[in-house]
């Protein structure tokens, strides 16, 4: 039985493989395992074997090689952290260890981390503007208030909308008789 040496080529009919693609003995860059390779315009397909592949496609966070920063934005329009295990707010995290960006900012501003109850809030209600001067810290009572007092102003400026026509109408009608 010959041995065969590396980078040596052979067609694929002649190694039991189909197609008529070329191969090549190559070795795999992080742990030296020899096989037979693919080639593709003159250059090996593969340049690491399959466990090694996998290896590096498991790695998580930062050592992933698909990692972009672990920031986006969430259906809500909120910006949202990846957090590492090892990183001083990581309980703060969800189940996936995510993180609400403002919420961060405020547990940062502050040195500590938040409690579930303690609600950051964004001042001018753009929920991607984490700034510090444009978030606080409230209670959940105070949340509630603000929501309701929104809503009653909602309700409110429909009203004064609608008595804005009725006077319109009226002035309408008034003018029409006095014509």
């Amino acid at each position: 039985m010959r041995t065969v040496k590396l980078g040596e080529i052979k067609r694929a009919e002649e190694l039991g493989y189909k197609g008529k693609n070329k191969w090549i003995w190559h070795a795999c860059e992080k742990c030296s395992k020899e096989r037979w390779v693919m080639l593709k315009k003159g250059k090996p397909v593969n340049l690491n074997c399959r466990q090694c592949h996998l290896k590096k496609l498991s790695r998580r966070g930062k050592e992933n090689f698909n990692w972009k920063g672990g920031r986006c934005r969430t259906a809500y329009g909120y910006i949202e952290i990846k957090l590492q295990p090892d990183d001083f707010f990581y309980p703060m995290t969800n189940s996936s260890g995510s993180i609400y960006e403002h919420r961060l900012v405020m547990a940062k501003k502050l040195g500590r981390c938040l409690q579930s109850w303690e609600i950051v809030h964004h001042k001018n209600d753009k929920k991607d503007d984490n700034r510090v001067r444009n978030l606080e810290l409230i209670s959940h009572l105070e949340n509630l208030s603000a929501d309701l007092i929104l809503a009653n102003q909602k309700q409110l400026l429909q009203e004064i909308r609608v008595l804005r026509l009725q006077v319109k109408e009226l002035s309408r009608q008034l003018q029409g008789r006095l014509v």
